[in-house]
């Protein structure tokens, strides 16, 4: 039974390090076409933006916490792996939130450059 459910929270940990990964990447490519001042305006107005960054924030600093506090009394048990779930849960959610406010700032949708022309990419190395 544990090796299933060890199993589970390890493929649950994995979808979410890859859904993390992905987003990074896409904030990536869309930072490139933001127009700041849509996105100065939006993050002025948007008060809740910034209260729910706070929040994740700190939810991923406490897991964090608990985590090493629990680690050093108890070594096996699940709690630790679940809790390093809600700390990936955290950081996805918080770069979910990021993706979706710059991705309402984007000047023109166009395929990146990077997926064009790799030439590009090798003249800034």
């Amino acid at each position: 039974m544990s090796i299933d459910i060890d199993l589970i929270i390890k493929s649950f940990n994995l979808a979410l390090f890859l859904i993390s990964v992905f987003l990074s990447i896409q904030i990536w490519f869309v930072w490139k076409d933001i127009d700041k001042e849509v996105l100065k305006k939006s993050l002025v107005i948007s008060g809740s933006f910034f209260k729910r960054n706070c929040i994740y924030v700190y939810c991923f600093s406490v897991f964090i916490f608990i985590h090493g506090f629990i680690e050093e009394i108890d070594q096996s048990g699940i709690y630790i792996k679940l809790l390093g779930v809600l700390t990936f849960l955290c950081l996805v959610l918080f770069t979910y939130d990021w993706y979706t406010m710059l991705n309402t700032s984007v000047l023109k949708k166009s395929i990146p450059q990077e997926l064009i022309d790799l030439r590009s990419v090798y003249k800034r190395i």
